[in-house]
């Protein structure tokens, strides 16, 4: 039987979009009270009756992820690794990979959903 639990979190940051049209609004400075959703799924196990410990990924969240970018300028923060397109769709992917990363290969599945405003946002899946 393969069962998914899930976290909500938050974080605070700016960013641009530098590959959008000079005249686009999303290439001026903004920020963002980003929603963000991950969800981890596979087996139950078996003496625990869980997936993932709730607190394992808090953990992930905030060691991988919060603490790199909340209150912080994004296009900065992920340079390296998004060369300033920081687009709720890649911010996504990088986060998937991030969690993935920290649990290594021993879980079965991850989703990560970016939630820019109420209303709009990305989903990345493995």
């Amino acid at each position: 039987m393969s069962t998914t639990v899930f976290a909500i979190f938050t974080l605070e940051a700016a960013h641009r979009l530098e590959h959008v049209p000079e005249t686009h609004k999303c290439r001026r400075l903004h920020g963002h009270t980003y929603e963000v959703r991950i969800e981890v799924s596979g087996p139950l196990d078996e003496t625990l009756g869980w997936v993932v410990d709730y607190a394992a990924i808090e953990e992930a969240w905030r060691s991988r992820i919060f603490d790199k970018l909340d209150h912080r300028y994004i296009n900065d923060a992920l340079a390296t690794e998004l060369r300033g397109n920081t687009t709720s769709e890649l911010l996504a992917a990088w986060m998937r990979k991030q969690i993935v990363a920290h649990f290594g290969c021993e879980r079965s599945h991850v989703v990560v959903e970016v939630w820019e405003t109420a209303t709009c946002g990305a989903r990345v899946s493995g």
